[in-house]
């Protein structure tokens, strides 16, 4: 049914806006994407931290199914891990993941339509243009190791049962910023290619 299609979608869509800032005049672009229904976040593992728990008797601090799982594979003759060698297992927290999303990043080349197109660096700054009513949101715990080979990341997501996203909403264009005039229709920026 296409009427509740839309209704669904409508429940989970949001978009983001870019503040794109030119390396060579400072002026500054705002661009909106196209609406979404997943905010994908990567895990930043540079900001992972091993957490202590205090364990209870018999708890090693892996999840339950985790535990029950190795102890399976211990009874059908497995390997069974020395207690010396388990490597803690950092942890991650959600917050960390939304402000490595809405982080500032550099674009070495971006075409600049102020600048006759000319291909100039620019740094970036993500952030909710509007939010749904239902936030979902897809964690890449999968990456490219050095052989190209997908590797799960092993890591805990400490995520809170209540979440304040207010200060990754985008306030738009302020006053005192020197923005990028806007483009003529059919204009645009074009990606390079080297």
């Amino acid at each position: 049914d296409a009427a509740a299609d839309a209704l669904a979608s409508r429940l989970f869509s949001f978009k983001s806006t870019a503040r794109l800032v030119c390396s060579v005049d400072g002026k500054i672009k705002y661009k909106d994407s196209a609406p979404e229904t997943m905010l994908s976040l990567r895990v930043p593992m540079e900001k992972a931290t091993v957490v202590e728990e205090e364990k209870g008797e018999g708890d090693d601090g892996a999840p339950k199914e985790k535990r029950l799982k190795a102890e399976e594979e211990e009874k059908a003759g497995g390997v069974k891990e020395d207690d010396n060698t388990k490597q803690p297992v950092p942890t991650v927290t959600f917050q960390q993941c939304l402000e490595s999303w809405a982080a500032e990043t550099t674009l070495e080349d971006y075409r600049w339509p102020h600048l006759q197109n000319n291909v100039h660096p620019a740094t970036q700054e993500t952030k909710f243009t509007n939010y749904p009513r239902y936030l979902l949101v897809h964690i890449q715990r999968y990456t490219l190791g050095a052989d190209w080979t997908p590797q799960k990341l092993e890591v805990n997501l400490d995520i809170p049962e209540e979440l304040d996203i207010n200060s990754f909403k985008s306030k738009g264009p302020q006053d005192n910023e020197d923005l990028v005039p806007p483009e003529e229709e059919g204009a645009g920026e074009t990606p390079t290619s080297a």
